[in-house]
């Protein structure tokens, strides 16, 4: 279980179980932790360390597995980082050791993946991976809020169709032209 540590947005006098002393930030994802004096060194480690440039866009990377969860992927202006750190790493009110890593933290929320546009529909996403064994195959009961449906049911609708359909092959075979009221036979 995770140590809570106290809040780092005030400044800490003393000793602490973590030896962080007069330090206003903690850098949590660096190896030792760093502690800054002031935001804006703080600031500056995390353009230097935990920010890329790619294309005109700055990906945050302060985070578990340098991926921040409070900034899209695809990066923003310089602007708007600067908003995102100073709103979401620099003076939170509470900030806690990170959790050591493991594979349930790699989940994702699997409506969201089923519906990612940029994937389009993936009807066959466990078949595909895990074979036709993944699905469960379950009888599924007869409901009693429907009435029995039996092939007799259909009869009227069959011969109704089926003159339809002989008609349509007849006119069908003879060519008709439907731009005159002649027929073209073949």
């Amino acid at each position: 279980m995770a140590q809570r540590r106290p809040s780092t947005s005030h400044i800490i006098s003393g000793n602490h179980e973590n030896h962080i002393t007069n330090s206003i930030e903690t850098c949590q994802y660096c190896h030792p932790m760093q502690n800054f004096r002031t935001s804006s060194d703080f600031v500056k480690h995390l353009r230097d360390s935990h920010c890329t440039k790619e294309g005109g866009s700055y990906v945050c990377r302060y985070g578990s597995n340098g991926v921040c969860n409070c900034l899209p992927l695809e990066g923003v202006s310089e602007p708007d980082y600067e908003a995102h750190v100073a709103k979401y790493h620099v003076n939170v009110v509470s900030k806690e050791v990170p959790e050591e890593w493991s594979v349930y933290l790699a989940a994702q929320n699997l409506s969201a993946v089923l519906n990612d546009p940029i994937r389009g529909k993936q009807t066959n996403m466990f078949t595909k991976k895990w074979g036709d064994y993944f699905v469960e195959k379950v009888k599924i009961e007869k409901s009693p809020h429907l009435d029995n449906v039996e092939w007799g049911d259909f009869e009227v609708y069959l011969k109704r169709i089926g003159k339809r359909f002989k008609r349509h092959q007849r006119l069908a075979h003879l060519n008709y032209d439907p731009h005159t009221s002649e027929p073209n036979v073949v």
